[in-house]
């Protein structure tokens, strides 16, 4: 057996190459010639050469005696080189074969056969470029068979919008040259989509979305002149008014959808709510059924009068086939997964009839006279459909009638586009740019409009057919519009020869889908109440026409929103403490009555959303119910009436009698009695005999609107109520114009008497009553104060006085913020912190003489670590303030302006902050004695906020791993007292964000 001769280099490198299906180019290497050979021809191994080399083993591995590594080593060298000879070797013998004369000489040298590689080259080239103009030859039939799907489904739906569109009878005489101009439009809009799409496959035509609002517009013109004719012949008029016009409407609508693309405002149509756009488009579907079955038996049909044709015996003959053939289209549409078998049954459909006709005996004549072929009219030319067009008879004036009809076009046909753009996304499963390609709609309806044409955008079903089908090429677009071009300029008009029920099954069959999707298959994806805008704006669009129906829709939804909105809660109860450091003594009075599950004398609640007049009321209920309150007093129906929105003061001379409040009152359909079998929130639990809170925090940071009604119909009130029963009401993390509505209506106090409320220290014996809401930045403010207030209150009354951290550093002064002015020692904030009692303070003197940590003073504004860092350390706060802020929900937009009826309002005292101050006021700020950064010291993890210094001076102390480390070598005492630190900090942390 003669042993296959050992490949040269040159050759080697024509295997591999072959074998793993690289495409190189023609290049000299060394002064060898190398091949190109096409990708995936030859990619893949022969798997019976491969066999038999590895079955051969005398062949390969028998040379010498080897060891069992190297001879598998070996083996695989050899097996590899049989394969790429193998491969090589097909590759000439296939080529050989097709030209007829031998790649390979007679003749044999000492190391085997020589090899032709020029010539081999050649015919391989060949081969390649052979099988390119294969893959092209088939690449054109497959885009001829996809254009021609696409007619196919295109050009009897066009005649259908025709029909549609020109509805009116007016129009009846000219529908042959407007069903053409329908075509034409259709042709400039598929162009500009085969130019300017970013999408090489994209099908745009005359849609549907805008098609009721033509018929709209040229019905109403239609109308208007007939009404002014005073018996004349007007068709010249109306039909060159209302082509003109209409283009207009194209036209300015496309630069409408141009702006909104160029400045990428495509999410301004979303205003539209989407109920609405269903109720249209299921007009849309009812429209085009009547129009279809219209279409088939050559009448009329406009509204419920129009439905009485059907119960003339040869209309209903002429119309079953229509409805019968829309139905089986529409069933195939959605079973039938297969793309072409749509455009197959719409291809079978005429050609049954003519079958039918030709087994009848009848002729086309016959069927004509009948009423299944269009009546025969003068052939209509590509110039006559221009013709019509007589400019000096263009009722100019006659613009401002359809304008509003015209403003509803762009929000539906904005929308429609959107949705369209999504679905062909989704489809996709590739992002798109839906403002570039809101622009191509826009450019493709000014041409169209411009040349007299219609509204048109994207059919997003030919277009993912298309897509689906694997023909991504800009050619079908193009193929497509020239086969819309040769059917505008054929002189023969389709009405004649088409079967009419056929065309009406078309325009039919988009009836039944857009019927059965926005009224049946939508149900399933609203709620009811949008379920029911959405029937409405049926019904209404029905009934009192298109521009007022889409009002009526609008103003449900709104009315839908509002209710939906007021029946939502936006009312939580929260169980935040403050950050504030306590002594042990003040921490067991908090716990013992401020936080006391049973009754305790602060309580946090979290409100959210927009609070406004359709809110305002079940928001109240729900508090004063929550707070224990919700038993009225005359004083606090009095309160309600003088301060209710609807009271205008010196309008009656007597004291005004307040209405009764519950069960007896027109706007309540609940009485606060029966609240308290039902309660609103499942989280209050509100008992008679347990005792009114004497304070109350509303976190107001996500409240986004409060209006006037709100203000007055339900702060003022509350505050009323809480003030009668001496609780103090205050509120933090009010955005700046939520800040001064308050203000303005009193319901909170003016700044100037918020500073002097706050300076007011209870145990000077100064009486306080809060007759007004506190404001503060943040809820741990608005607790340190009422925590304070409580403590103080609770210390007079028992007579008993400890020190507090601040008290050390100020004893003079009384300052709510605990802000430290002189540095403090570890040791002291360590046993403040710790509750040591006195005796106890000798065990941290070790701290003063161990160097563990660093004490370093910050200015405002710095620094101290940034989200992300590594948490090598944990902060002690020695004097100052450090503020904690998460750079996710800052945002450095400057303060927003408030517009109020008399002009911009002149911001306040704390809306005036620096950038700094704001920064800090989306945050927490910790006073002296609070520890900081210690859980992601304690996991390990990179920090998970930033923290940046509050004021000027402060000092914090800083404790590394390292210096832990150190300290409990040092002394291990002093290193379990931090230790206990750090548990107590975890366990503040935990409880100030336990759930209830």
């Amino acid at each position: 057996m003669l042993t296959p001769p050992p490949l040269h280099d040159s050759h080697r490198h024509k295997a591999r190459s072959l074998a793993y299906g690289s495409f190189e180019d023609h290049r000299k290497d060394n002064g060898t010639n190398r091949m190109s050979i096409p990708r995936g021809r030859a990619s893949s191994y022969d798997t019976n050469h491969v066999s038999r080399h590895t079955s051969d083993e005398s062949n390969d591995c028998s040379y010498q005696p080897l060891s069992n590594g190297a001879q598998v080593q070996r083996s695989r060298l050899f097996l590899h080189r049989d394969v790429e000879r193998n491969q090589l070797a097909q590759c000439v013998q296939s080529t050989r074969s097709e030209e007829g004369s031998p790649m390979i000489s007679s003749g044999r040298s000492e190391e085997g056969y020589e090899w032709d590689e020029e010539r081999m080259s050649t015919r391989l080239v060949k081969r390649s470029e052979l099988q390119k103009m294969g893959n092209s030859v088939g690449e054109v039939i497959l885009n001829l068979v996809i254009t021609l799907i696409n007619s196919i489904m295109c050009i009897p739906c066009l005649y259908g919008y025709a029909s549609v569109i020109f509805i009116h009878p007016a129009f009846s005489p000219h529908i042959a040259s407007l069903s053409k101009l329908v075509l034409f439009s259709s042709v400039i809009h598929q162009i500009c989509f085969s130019l300017f799409s970013t999408l090489p496959f994209a099908i745009g035509q005359v849609q549907d979305a805008g098609l009721i609002f033509l018929s709209s517009m040229a019905s109403s013109l239609a109308d208007k002149i007939l009404q002014e004719s005073n018996g004349e012949n007007m068709d010249e008029v109306i039909v060159s008014t209302t082509i003109v016009l209409l283009g207009i409407a194209t036209a300015t609508l496309g630069i409408v959808l141009v702006i909104l693309g160029r400045f990428r405002l495509a999410d301004a149509v979303s205003y539209l709510p989407m109920p609405v756009v269903g109720g249209y488009l299921a007009f849309i579907g009812y429209f085009c059924l009547e129009a279809g079955i219209a279409l088939s038996i050559s009448k009329p049909m406009v509204g419920i009068k129009g439905w009485l044709y059907l119960f003339d015996r040869q209309d209903i003959i002429l119309a079953l086939p229509c409805i019968i053939s829309a139905l089986i289209l529409a069933w195939i549409g959605r079973k039938v997964r297969h793309e072409s078998a749509l455009p197959a049954a719409m291809m079978v459909i005429p050609i049954v009839f003519y079958i039918m006709v030709f087994l009848n005996g009848s002729s086309l004549e016959d069927a004509r006279n009948y009423g299944w072929i269009g009546s025969q009219s003068p052939p209509v030319y590509a110039s006559d459909v221009f013709d019509m067009i007589k400019f000096h008879k263009v009722r100019w004036d006659l613009i401002s009638c359809i304008i509003p009809t015209w403003a509803g076009m762009v929000f539906v046909v904005s929308f429609s586009s959107c949705l369209d753009v999504a679905a062909i996304s989704m489809d996709m499963g590739e992002a798109l740019d839906t403002n570039s390609e809101l622009m191509t709609v826009g450019i493709s309806n000014v041409l169209s409009g411009i040349f007299c044409g219609f509204t048109g955008s994207y059919i997003f079903s030919q277009t993912i057919f298309t897509y689906r089908s694997g023909a991504k090429s800009r050619w079908i677009g193009w193929l497509l519009a020239v086969a819309e071009l040769s059917v505008f300029v054929c002189s023969v008009n389709v009405l004649e020869v088409s079967p009419l029920f056929f065309l009406g099954a078309v325009l039919s069959f988009i009836g039944v889908d857009l019927l059965y999707e926005w009224l049946f298959e939508i149900r399933h994806k609203l709620i009811m109440s949008e379920y029911i805008v959405l029937l409405i704006t049926f019904i209404a669009i029905n009934i009192v026409g298109m521009d007022w129906g889409i009002s009526v829709g609008i103003l449900v939804a709104i009315v839908d929103f509002v209710v939906a909105t007021a029946q939502h809660s936006s009312l939580s109860q929260s169980f935040k403490r403050s950050k504030a450091v306590w002594s042990a003594e003040r921490r067991k009075i908090l716990e013992s009555y401020a936080y006391r599950e049973s009754a305790p004398r602060i309580l946090s609640f979290d409100l959210k959303g927009s609070i406004f007049f359709g809110t305002s009321l079940q928001l109240v209920t729900q508090l004063s119910h929550a707070i224990g309150i919700s038993n009225l007093n005359e004083n606090d129906r009095e309160n309600m009436t003088l301060n209710s929105p609807r009271y205008l003061p010196g309008k009656v001379s007597r004291k005004p009698k307040a209405p009764p409040i519950g069960i007896h009152s027109p706007h309540l359909k609940f009485s606060p009695d029966s609240l308290k079998n039902k309660p609103l929130l499942a989280s209050f639990d509100f008992h008679k005999d347990r005792p009114s809170p004497e304070f109350v925090v509303l976190d107001l940071s996500h409240v986004t609107f409060i209006d006037a009604s709100a203000a007055r119909g339900c702060f003022l009130q509350l505050v009323k109520m809480c003030a009668n029963r001496n609780i103090c009401l205050a509120a933090s993390g009010a955005s700046p114009r939520v800040d001064w509505i308050l203000r303005s209506h009193e319901v909170a106090y003016a700044q100037e008497e918020e500073e002097e409320m706050r300076r007011v220290d209870v145990r000077d014996g100064q009486k306080v009553k809060h007759e007004k809401l506190m404001l503060f930045e943040t809820v741990y403010d608005a607790l340190e104060y009422c925590e304070c207030m409580l403590i103080d209150k609770t210390e007079v009354l028992n007579q008993t006085s400890t020190e507090r951290l601040c008290d050390m550093i100020l004893p003079h002064k009384r300052d709510l913020s605990f802000t430290a002015l002189t540095k403090n020692t570890l040791p002291l904030v360590l046993s403040h912190f710790l509750g040591m009692e006195e005796k106890d303070m000798f065990l941290l003197d070790g701290f003063s003489t161990v160097n563990f940590h660093r004490e370093v003073e910050i200015h405002a504004g710095s620094n101290i670590f940034a989200k992300g860092d590594h948490a090598n350390e944990f902060y002690i706060i020695l004097s100052g303030s450090v503020g904690l802020i998460d750079p996710l929900k800052y945002s450095k937009k400057t303060s927003p302006k408030i517009v109020s009826g008399a002009g911009i309002v002149k911001l306040s005292k704390l809306d005036k902050r620096s950038d700094t101050n704001r920064t800090l006021s989306s945050g927490i700020i910790l006073k002296v004695g609070s520890v900081f950064g210690f859980v992601d010291f304690i996991l390990e993890q990179s920090r998970t906020f930033d923290a940046v210094c509050a004021e000027n001076n402060t000092v914090i102390a800083i404790i590394s791993r390292a210096g832990l480390r150190s300290l409990k070598d040092k002394d291990p005492s002093l290193e379990r007292i931090v230790n206990k630190v750090l548990l107590q900090a975890s366990i503040l942390e935990l409880n100030n964000v336990r759930v209830p």
